[in-house]
């Protein structure tokens, strides 16, 4: 088996694409075509180097951001549009399961 040099940087630049869209919805295809690797392989090779797929990465980005967001005393709804969710109950739901906490409880702590 042929180790595929371009694997690490194609990790590198679908990271840096995520991170540059932060606040966008991004399709694996939109990463592929970032990339240059097949859909199927990225996901493979991302996986493999970071431990998450890539839009769990990408989901665990906004939700960091929008602790920032938070701690700035930005308001719940525009933390939520700020960092790429459709709406505050989405953003509440996602923040909850990724931290195990409300936006609300959050800011209290």
């Amino acid at each position: 088996k042929v180790p595929h040099t371009n694997e690490p940087s194609a990790v590198k630049k679908a990271r840096e694409y995520l991170h540059e869209n932060l606040s966008e919805k991004v399709s694996l295809e939109e990463l592929s075509q970032a990339t240059g690797l097949s859909r199927y392989h990225l996901l493979r090779v991302f996986r493999k180097t970071t431990g998450l797929p890539p839009h769990s990465y990408h989901l665990q980005l906004r939700i960091e951001h929008a602790k920032r967001l938070l701690r700035s005393g930005m308001s719940f709804a525009e933390t939520a549009l700020q960092s790429g969710f459709s709406d505050q109950s989405h953003f509440t739901n996602t923040f909850r399961r990724y931290t195990g906490a409300t936006p609300s409880q959050y800011t209290n702590i």
